[in-house]
């Protein structure tokens, strides 16, 4: 931010966010922790758009973002598609031959098949990322992102835009973590 604002504009689409919370980035300033994030649709503003607010939870006020650097982190969850654009299933090359009635008996018959051959893919180019996470998604504003990805099946493997950092077991599953990305546009994820 350049100038104190008391909200963030950021796009998002077919995203349902269940929490919001905000750091600084800045060793010049702290965030109080007291504060409780909003956010809502900004359709005043731009189709696409929500304006993200954080309150004191004593006072009730405005937090006022001072000039600085912040982190925000979202808890939210989205579509995966089966169209070729934003995030979504590419089905294995070899189910292609089959007709879509061959396919649907053979998923039918053995319902583990659906998703065994299957990729998780990213289409973003050019303003498709606010599909996959609450971003400013246009090409012309880059940032460096933080990658992590939940795997659930052993037989499964994450790829991302960097390096693996870390692979963690976790209660269902496996948790790569990525270096952070070179920075770049949104739709490069």
């Amino acid at each position: 931010a350049q100038l104190p604002t008391d909200c963030i504009l950021l796009h998002k689409k077919d995203l349902k966010v269940k929490k919001v919370t905000l750091s600084s980035a800045d060793e010049n300033f702290k965030v109080p922790q007291d504060l409780s994030g909003i956010v809502e649709a900004a359709s005043d503003y731009v189709d696409d758009t929500c304006r993200v607010s954080f309150y004191s939870n004593e006072t009730e006020e405005a937090y006022i973002f001072q000039p600085g650097r912040y982190t925000l982190s979202f808890e939210y969850s989205g579509i995966i598609t089966d169209e070729d654009t934003g995030f979504y299933i590419c089905e294995d090359p070899r189910f292609s031959s089959r007709t879509q009635q061959e396919y649907d008996e053979m998923i039918e018959n053995n319902p583990d098949v659906k998703y065994e051959n299957t990729v998780m893919c990213t289409t973003l180019e050019p303003v498709k990322c606010r599909t996959l996470m609450p971003c400013f998604d246009e090409p012309i504003f880059k940032s460096v992102f933080k990658v992590s990805i939940k795997v659930r099946e052993p037989s499964h493997i994450a790829i991302s835009n960097s390096k693996v950092e870390s692979i963690e077991e976790c209660d269902s599953g496996q948790w790569y973590t990525f270096h952070d990305t070179p920075y770049m546009s949104t739709y490069l994820l």
